[in-house]
């Protein structure tokens, strides 16, 4: 069996950890501050993953042999430069995954190909103020952060400068990105690749609080918002992507908008994504894509995916404001999961709605 090292320890890295010591792996941590990811681990890295240097001593002196990461675009990068540094199994190497994490690099990689699932876009460096754009609506982002971190639709030019301002805040090179303001109903798409071909893939609703812009409040799988057609091209829009930017094993996540025009790509990753949609598939589908990645990732054995549908099923999240106190209307259990103990005050993650939980049930 391997010693895994993952890093982050929230809630969706716990993930990772209880399925790599399902498979008997030796799991460790990597994080600046605990989380639910922590009490599950073999032993833990008291320090911040971003650390190269440290994290390289830690993989020497533990005999680390594998280094990952689930729903986290600052990870990637780095579980990429281990891989090509420290001679460890990896999927995508660490400028293929910056291109995911940086939406700027990401755009134009897209755009070089003449992608059409590309909305029209423009770069805010540090310092920077937005010039005048050619409509409203449009999408005001930070250029590398994740979690949905400093994002806001913005209506007119008047509110443009602060919406930027605040973008760049959370930016870590200070830019920001201003997008088409795509309307249309939004899906997540996840797939899994071996060799450039597609093994699996799954489109879900992405379900987002109104009051909150970009920020996901549940998935339902298989969508409900949407036509078998446009699913179908949700999923084209998808995989071509990954094809442009060179992402050929493993799992692959996006957010689409099916607007008028057809599917347009939000944001690609190489990963799994943040919001446990692997246990959508689980239920809909009867497959566990995260057991499956191990023998992948270790010893690139691919994994016979067999498919057994189990009906409909959403996973709706449990979301308060930080700095309060988690409180829960229902005891834990296998289908309600929690991220705080009650009575924990809630760390600020995006600032604005945090997640505290989820709970999975059948149905739309």
């Amino acid at each position: 069996m391997s010693r895994i090292l993952i890093l982050g320890a929230a809630a969706v890295q716990a993930d990772a950890v209880a399925s790599a010591k399902r498979a008997g792996h030796t799991v460790h941590v990597c994080a600046a501050l605990p989380g639910p990811a922590t009490p599950l681990a073999d032993a833990t890295a008291d320090f911040s993953f971003t650390e190269i240097d440290d994290l390289a001593r830690y993989v020497r002196t533990h005999g680390i042999d594998c280094v990952y990461s689930v729903g986290s675009d600052i990870a990637m990068p780095i579980v990429g430069w281990a891989g090509e540094n420290l001679n460890l199994p990896y999927f995508v190497g660490e400028s293929m995954a910056r291109s995911c994490n940086d939406k700027t690099r990401m755009r134009e990689r897209l755009g070089a190909a003449h992608f059409v699932g590309n909305p029209w876009f423009r770069r805010v460096g540090a310092g920077e103020e937005a010039p005048e754009f050619p409509g409203f609506p449009v999408a005001v982002k930070p250029a590398d952060s994740q979690g949905q971190r400093g994002i806001s639709r913005v209506e007119s030019s008047h509110d443009l400068r602060g919406a930027v301002s605040t973008a760049q805040g959370f930016s870590r090179t200070g830019a920001a990105i201003v997008e088409e303001w795509l309307e249309g109903p939004e899906v997540s798409v996840n797939c899994y690749l071996r060799g450039g071909e597609t093994m699996f893939q799954a489109v879900s609703d992405r379900h987002v609080w109104s009051d909150y812009v970009g920020l996901v409040s549940g998935h339902t799988m298989p969508p409900t918002t949407i036509t078998a057609e446009q699913s179908e091209q949700a999923a084209a829009v998808t995989t071509r992507a990954a094809a442009i930017l060179g992402i050929t094993e493993g799992p692959v996540y996006a957010q689409v908008k099916v607007s008028p025009p057809g599917a347009r790509i939000v944001e690609i990753s190489p990963r799994f994504d943040g919001c446990h949609i692997w246990r959508l598939v689980e239920r809909t589908y009867g497959v566990n894509l995260l057991d499956a990645l191990w023998p992948h990732l270790l010893h690139g054995t691919p994994p016979e995916l067999s498919l057994r549908p189990g009906g409909q099923w959403s996973i709706d999240f449990m979301c308060i404001p930080p700095g309060k106190t988690a409180v829960y209307d229902a005891p834990a259990s296998e289908d309600i999961v929690r991220y705080y103990e009650p009575g924990q005050i809630v760390r600020a993650i995006n600032g604005r709605y945090e997640k505290i939980g989820y709970q999975l049930r059948a149905g739309a």
